[in-house]
């Protein structure tokens, strides 16, 4: 015999909250969603045993998954079997990219790109292009590609670790003569650490136009 949906409310907690052996909840399944009403930070245990950590959620959205257990809030947190009765739901969950799986032992991850678009500034010299100022977790890069949208015959854009041309290059020199797009030749695939800046380095700051990275979260 099922049980009537319910909802429930929790302050902060600190002690781990079973749904599958609290009698209080009277409950044959599993709570199908919880909502932050305050925003905050939540640690769970999923139906696969699976501990999900989730943060900065936002105050007052629905997000759906089922919970074997609440380990901890920053917050008030409500759950509840009905995800039609949760406040205010905004459809499909909001999950940060940082929360992702890194890449596996398998060589399996999550993959992603960052795209940088720059214009440009006063011919006859070299410069920086702040591509990220602090990566906000480590990736693996596996491509390169400059989109040449301004010419500048003889110059190159260059992706490194540091300006000036120093530290690490992770792109081989990238030709800016005609308005196409440029693929890197590197034969490797650097890892970036987390809050490490990328540049590229302009030979000649005359030319413009869109950096891609392709990458693999670590």
């Amino acid at each position: 015999m099922g049980a009537a949906n319910f909802i429930r409310e929790y302050s902060t907690i600190s002690t781990p909250v079973l749904f599958t052996t609290n009698i209080v909840m009277g409950a044959l399944v599993l709570p199908q969603w919880f909502e932050m009403p305050e925003g905050g930070d939540i640690v769970f245990v999923n139906s696969a045993g699976e501990t999900q950590t989730w943060t900065s959620c936002v105050a007052g959205k629905a997000y759906h998954g089922e919970i074997r257990s609440i380990t901890s809030t920053t917050a008030r947190v409500r759950v509840g079997t009905d995800p039609e009765q949760a406040s205010s739901p905004t459809g499909l969950n909001t999950i940060p990219v940082s929360q992702l799986a890194g890449i596996d032992a398998g060589g399996m991850g999550t993959a992603g790109s960052l795209y940088v678009a720059f214009v440009v500034a006063t011919t006859g010299a070299a410069d920086d292009v702040t591509i990220h100022a602090g990566l906000p977790y480590g990736i693996r890069i596996t491509n390169v590609t400059l989109k040449v949208t301004t010419t500048k015959a003889g110059a190159t854009g260059t992706l490194r670790s540091a300006t000036a041309g120093a530290g690490t290059a992770y792109s081989s020199d990238l030709a800016t003569d005609n308005a196409v797009a440029v693929v890197s030749t590197l034969n490797t695939s650097p890892t970036v650490a987390a809050a490490a800046p990328l540049y590229l380095r302009r030979s000649d700051r005359a030319f413009a136009g869109h950096v891609i990275i392709d990458f693999i979260k670590t």
